[in-house]
């Protein structure tokens, strides 16, 4: 009888229930520990799902063609996240973190997304009882404090991932890597949100992304 052939591994990693019991001890550690190619697909489904909840979120709270606004917004996400990816992987090289290609850049920046998800669940919700409870505005909203904390978190993560992957680079370069990662992303995605929402034809939406992008273009003009 012919012999069969032995069952090639898997070219990926998808034991979420082991990210999770891992998160929960140590986040950061939980994605350092799988910024590998194998785990690509882990990120792709956790920065999927964070994009997928803008779209559904977006159904349901915009009136005004919520349908062009759902997509507009997903489109924006899906964009702004691949541009974060290869952010990730060029200042790693420009930086001397480590050698990365596509796949691994898309474990380290797609797996932190776990995170980013809980974030806008909360937020959301957060501001749901605020305007239910809070008729009159007399409680400062904790929403941009929870966003906070997940922008926090990914620098943290990216910082680490610099320092545990090259022992040697300096604590200057991993911020550097870390933040610049970070302020691609953020810039990319107001970018192509105010793109996206002109494309969809939502000009009220698109006029006011264009004074927010403009304000954080010179926002940031003012650190450079």
């Amino acid at each position: 009888a012919p012999v069969a052939a032995p069952k090639q591994p898997a070219n990926f990693d998808l034991n979420v229930g082991g990210f999770f019991g891992d998160f929960f001890k140590s986040p950061i550690d939980a994605v350092n520990s799988r910024a590998e190619k194998k785990f690509w697909l882990m990120g792709l489904i956790f920065a999927g799902a964070f994009a997928l909840l803008n779209f559904i979120l977006a159904l349901i709270e915009y009136k005004y063609k919520k349908a062009q606004t759902g997509f507009a917004f997903l489109f924006t996400d899906i964009c702004a996240i691949a541009l974060f990816v290869i952010a990730v992987m060029l200042f790693s090289s420009v930086f001397k973190v480590k050698k990365m290609d596509f796949l691994s850049s898309l474990a380290l920046t797609g797996l932190p997304f776990a995170m980013f998800f809980a974030c806008k669940l909360l937020s959301y919700l957060n501001d749901k009882i605020m305007n239910a409870a809070d008729k009159n505005y007399k409680f400062i909203s904790i929403s941009n404090a929870i966003w906070m904390i997940a922008f926090f978190f990914v620098v943290i993560c990216l910082y680490e991932f610099a320092k545990t992957a090259n022992p040697t680079i300096s604590k200057t370069s991993a911020l550097l890597f870390a933040v610049l990662s970070v302020v691609c992303f953020m810039v990319a995605t107001d970018f192509c949100k105010w793109l996206f929402c002109k494309m969809f034809d939502l000009p009220n939406y698109a006029a006011n992304m264009s004074a927010a992008f403009t304000e954080s273009i010179n926002s940031m003009s003012r650190y450079l």
